[in-house]
């Protein structure tokens, strides 16, 4: 048995056969399921899924994507501690800094709720899943400004180097999270960085659909029982 440690099972696309998606992933292993919120709208979808399905099978994660972090709507600090103290298994997620978006959504702004959102996992000992893109060099001062952090990270999608990966690993309870990305085995640097993984920290690899998005066929619906193809 094993965990898609990030999905987005409560979008639209899932509606219509939301029970058949699961139940296709339980029969080849997928038995549980981090589903990640982007923004706030979505926090209520995912606990309707939580309340259906049960702990069992959904981890929730309440959170800001850095995506929508500039229409993050005033008090939704005070909200989303409200939401994790209603869901004590919950974890903020998902939070991070994205520098393709830095147009759209600029990178001061995704900073601050990205800080705020840790500031808020540290005070309530939750885990976090983090959302890096083309940033992994703003990490480290932005972990070295925010200070201690003891509970899990997930680092969702990980593209970061050997480098990035032993910094984590060396610092925090850090674990990396792939998909399918890693089927391929096109991106010589991400493989690299897989076996660096495999060989000195098996234990930190999680694997992720990231479903309806990412699939293996272009154009096509992802879901959860696709990862037994890559673990």
């Amino acid at each position: 048995m094993t965990t898609d440690f990030h999905c987005h099972l409560y979008e639209p696309i899932f509606d219509a056969d939301r029970d058949e998606v699961i139940a296709r992933a339980k029969a080849v292993g997928v038995t549980r399921f981090c589903c990640d919120a982007s923004k706030e709208s979505d926090w209520t979808l995912i606990e309707k899924l939580y309340k259906r399905y049960g702990a069992e099978t959904i981890r929730p994660g309440f959170g800001i994507h850095p995506w929508f972090a500039d229409a993050a709507l005033p008090g939704w600090q005070e909200r989303l501690v409200e939401k994790l103290n209603q869901y004590p298994d919950a974890v903020v997620a998902e939070i991070g800094v994205d520098w393709i978006r830095r147009t759209h959504d600029p990178f001061d702004v995704q900073t601050k709720t990205f800080l705020e959102q840790m500031e808020i996992a540290r005070d309530l000992n939750r885990s976090v899943t983090i959302h890096c893109v083309r940033a992994w060099d703003k990490m480290p001062a932005l972990f070295n400004e925010f200070g201690k952090f003891s509970p899990e990270i997930t680092l969702h999608s990980f593209s970061g180097s050997i480098l990035d990966a032993q910094w984590f690993l060396s610092r925090y309870n850090a674990f990396f999270s792939f998909g399918v990305e890693i089927q391929s085995g096109k991106r010589e640097s991400l493989m690299q960085t897989y076996k660096f993984l495999l060989d000195n920290a098996p234990t930190s690899i999680r694997f992720e659909s990231d479903s309806p998005y990412m699939p293996l066929i272009k154009g096509t619906r992802n879901e959860p029982s696709n990862i037994i193809s890559y673990i």
